[in-house]
């Protein structure tokens, strides 16, 4: 898994830390989580437009916010069966300007849509669904 690849890279980069650590350093920087999400973006939803770009970045800061899921983004990205760029283990392409601009505008400005909005799928799920935008469904809990 490709978690395992970054804290052993962070471990040969400082010896004495030990896994918990490492894997804190690796997401807890504002340009690392602004790559997180601009990462999410371009992968997960790069064909999509600017308003379908930010609701996703919208969800993830949710999820953060939320008791329900972890409190980093890159926490909330890698839980199992989250987001299929990271289960595939294609987080190595680089984002695109766009997807780093929509991601930096969520990051600094906060979630733009409504903060119990923790799902996004191309089906429904959760309690009911605040938005449609193109072929995505964003659900309330």
């Amino acid at each position: 898994m490709f978690l395992d690849e970054l804290v052993k890279e962070e471990q040969e980069n400082d010896p004495n830390i030990s896994t918990a650590v490492a894997q804190e350093r690796i997401s807890e920087t504002d340009s690392t989580n602004i790559w997180w999400l601009s990462c999410t973006l371009y992968h997960e939803c790069r064909s999509l437009n600017d308003e379908a770009q930010i609701a996703v970045a919208s969800v993830i800061m949710n999820r953060v916010k939320s008791d329900k899921f972890p409190n980093t983004i890159f926490e909330v990205l890698i839980q199992p069966g989250q987001y299929a760029f990271v289960n595939d283990e294609i987080i190595w392409g680089e984002p695109d300007e766009r997807a780093i601009k929509n991601a930096e505008y969520v990051y600094w400005n906060g979630s733009q849509i409504s903060e119990n909005v923790l799902f996004q799928a191309e089906f429904l799920q959760g309690s009911g669904v605040w938005k449609q935008i193109d072929n995505q469904y964003f659900c309330y809990e």
